[in-house]
């Protein structure tokens, strides 16, 4: 829906940055009109104004919001008691197990960022500052 809609102009938008900026103005554009049709502004409490006066200030809390949407959501609702779930429903259903630690043992995802040498935390808390590979931490965690 939107919110993937959103991602994709997002990661046009990064690629751009580096690889095109002469289209960065419209795309600005183009990631307001969807932030605006999904409502996200009203969420976040953002205006037109606050936006395009540090644009990349607002890419950063926007893809923030988004890969915490994308963490709180239940993918594929509940399976059927009984039956196992299969294939892609496995697959996600193994990632929501994974993705909190329990107890005093870390997640996955926090194991595998600190053997990548990353501070899980600080990816945690910066989703979407963009590293110099062009990706964002939100993206690394994922």
């Amino acid at each position: 829906g939107d919110m993937a809609a959103i991602d994709v102009l997002l990661q046009d938008y990064y690629h751009a940055k580096t690889s095109d900026p002469g289209k960065l103005s419209h795309m600005q554009k183009l990631i307001w009109e969807k932030v605006c049709t999904a409502k996200l502004d009203h969420d976040l409490y953002l205006s037109e104004e606050t936006v395009f006066s540090d644009f990349d200030g607002f890419l950063e809390k926007l893809h923030d919001y988004l890969h915490e949407l994308t963490d709180a959501q239940i993918r594929d609702g509940l399976h059927t008691l009984g039956e196992p779930p299969t294939d892609t429903q496995l697959e996600e259903f193994l990632v929501a197990l994974t993705r909190l630690s329990n107890g005093n043992i870390p997640s996955l995802r926090e194991s595998i960022a600190e053997l990548k040498g990353y501070d899980y935390e600080e990816l945690l808390a910066n989703r979407g500052k963009l590293n110099p590979d062009g990706r964002t931490n939100g993206e690394l965690i994922q």
